[in-house]
């Protein structure tokens, strides 16, 4: 009733009446009355009567007309808005209608789109797709999968799309909707997966092969210390073994980049001479380098020391010398390596205020490349900064290297101009102290001896029995084992024979750690050294959690198992 006493309906009765009374008048005038309407109170009711209904039906026919309106704009707002990209598709999959963000993913227009057939848009391969998903929508049945996209512009976008079918009031098709999300984002990060998985098995492999070959180093390098020790003073075989031991610790070296490269391990900084490195560096280059690329290097050999951890100085070595060879256009050029030593004054450098005058070790890498402008000069240390093409690189690796060298209190000098090239100096603080020099070398009678008994066990009897002659040499008696299980078996009936006990870590039936706690649990005042070529099995920390001495890495130099053993057996 409440919906009938409007101010609206009750003006409209009498404007209703009055107008029919008028017309009342006119008609007596014009031709005379019959009785009925003699009175104008007839007409006056019955105009009030028809205008109070018929503003009342408008009403209503305005109100639905303002609804409708209502609920297209709000359906527009919410199909322009929605987060995925949305177009509605006739029965052979033309477009009728899609949203904002359909033109954004496609940089189309609204009138470039509509008319079109979907397939027009997608690449030939997701193009068969399409139509063969189509067919589940034709069946009145929901269909999903990834299809790649061809942008305005050329780029390809990929998509997840979803196809749901269209249809009206007596269920018959009339359409599709289509829903599709870029996955652009979710591809990238699927294919860093892949990588991360990728390097986990390069990690597993690495460390079996770390072990081996750190067996065989340890072998190369107990034997060439053996025989230096026999050799005469100042003659050519001294130099010969003196050179076997130089590539062998480069080649101990290269094993523990390779691992630390291929796992997740804390960069650790000491002392060490640059020169060695960078040679090395160079020499895995070349064999990854076209031949067109000539390589030029001046390093000086006595530069000195610098604190940092080996394997970023090779990470920064080789971003540096691959974007070089990128600048180069057609791969030829020449790429320039130095390094040297320098005094360095803080007015020299007055945009650095915390650098401190002193010496530096100073690493340059040139090229005769492309060379880069002011602008971009500016920004190349910016993180995701890149001029490379989308599928060459990430814009990491300078801020990455930009990083490092911030950690060591150190900074980047780069000097380029267009079409002349590109040259990064980086400036390491060079170590006071020439520890390296302090290291003095000690000859048999030097090294720390003793009459003890000793129980050696590796699965490798090449390491076994060179372990055991370097420790009979210096006074030890030494049983030596290649089956752990043997060996625990030996210690077991005669716990008190021995006074230490040298195992490996990976052997097979019963590990050095098994074997270890077994010892420990008949004697707990056992010393044991636990020496491992690669474990990611056993820690230093869980190893010495259980009583054990001593973890360390192979290969193990002479002169340090001297020292170690002596050290664990005067503690114990």
């Amino acid at each position: 009733m409440k919906r009938y006493l409007k101010l609206e309906n009750f003006i409209s009765f009498f404007i209703g009446s009055a107008f029919l009374c008028c017309l009342s008048t006119i008609q007596k005038i014009a031709v005379g009355y019959p009785i009925l309407l003699k009175s104008y109170i007839v007409p006056f009711f019955l105009g009030g009567i028809f205008a109070f209904f018929g503003a009342e039906w408008l009403s209503r026919t305005k109100e639905k007309q303002f609804k409708v309106v209502e609920s297209e704009k709000s359906y527009r707002y919410l199909f322009d808005s929605a987060p995925d990209a949305i177009e509605i598709l006739d029965n052979n999959g033309t477009i009728l209608d899609c949203n904002n963000t359909e033109l954004s993913l496609t940089g189309y227009s609204r009138q470039e789109l509509i008319g079109r057939n979907f397939t027009d848009i997608l690449t030939e391969k997701s193009s068969g797709m399409f139509k063969e998903k189509f067919q589940d929508v034709k069946l009145l049945q929901k269909c999903e999968g990834r299809l790649e996209v061809i942008c305005k512009d050329g780029n390809k976008v990929d998509i997840w799309r979803k196809g749901v079918p269209l249809v009206d009031s007596a269920g018959k098709l009339k359409g599709a909707l289509g829903f599709n999300r870029d996955i652009t984002e979710q591809k990238k990060l699927e294919e860093e997966l892949v990588q991360a998985r990728k390097m986990e098995a390069i990690g597993t492999l690495a460390g079996g092969i770390a072990h081996d070959f750190n067996n065989i180093l340890s072998v190369i390098l107990g034997n060439a210390d053996m025989a230096k020790l026999d050799a005469q003073s100042g003659s050519p075989a001294e130099e010969e073994i003196d050179q076997i031991i130089e590539a062998g610790i480069r080649a101990t070296d290269l094993v523990k980049q390779i691992l630390t490269f291929s796992r997740k391990t804390e960069h650790q900084l000491h002392p060490f001479r640059p020169h060695l490195l960078i040679k090395e560096a160079l020499k895995l280059l070349r064999s990854s380098l076209p031949t067109t690329i000539e390589i030029k290097q001046n390093i000086d050999s006595e530069c000195g020391l610098i604190l940092a951890d080996p394997t970023q100085i090779h990470q920064i070595m080789l971003n540096l010398c691959t974007n070089a060879v990128h600048a180069m256009e057609n791969e030829k050029g020449i790429l320039t390596i130095s390094l040297c030593r320098k005094e360095v004054r803080p007015e020299e450098f007055p945009d650095q205020s915390d650098t401190e005058a002193g010496p530096f070790i100073v690493l340059s890498i040139s090229d005769t490349g492309h060379g880069m402008n002011e602008a971009t000069k500016q920004r190349i240390f910016d993180p995701y900064f890149t001029t490379k093409k989308q599928d060459e690189g990430t814009g990491l690796g300078l801020a990455v290297v930009h990083g490092i060298i911030m950690d060591y209190k150190g900074f980047i000098r780069v000097q380029s101009s267009p079409e002349k090239g590109s040259a990064f100096h980086l400036y390491f603080p060079a170590m006071e102290m020439d520890t390296a020099d302090q290291e003095q070398t000690l000859d048999e009678h030097s090294l720390p001896s003793g009459n003890e008994r000793i129980m050696l066990v590796d699965d490798d009897s090449a390491l076994v029995e060179i372990n055991k002659s370097i420790l009979e040499r210096l006074g030890y008696t030494v049983i030596g084992a290649t089956d752990s299980w043997n060996a625990l078996e030996e210690f077991r009936a005669n716990p008190d024979r021995f006074d230490l006990i040298i195992t490996d870590m990976t052997m097979p039936y019963l590990t050095g750690f098994e074997l270890a706690q077994a010892v420990l649990q008949v004697k707990p005042t056992m010393p044991v050294i636990l020496s491992t070529g690669y474990s990611s099995v056993i820690s230093e920390e869980k190893a010495l959690g259980i009583g054990i001495k001593k973890y360390v890495i192979k290969p193990v130099r002479r002169k340090e198992l001297a020292e170690m053993v002596r050290m664990v057996l005067d503690e114990n």
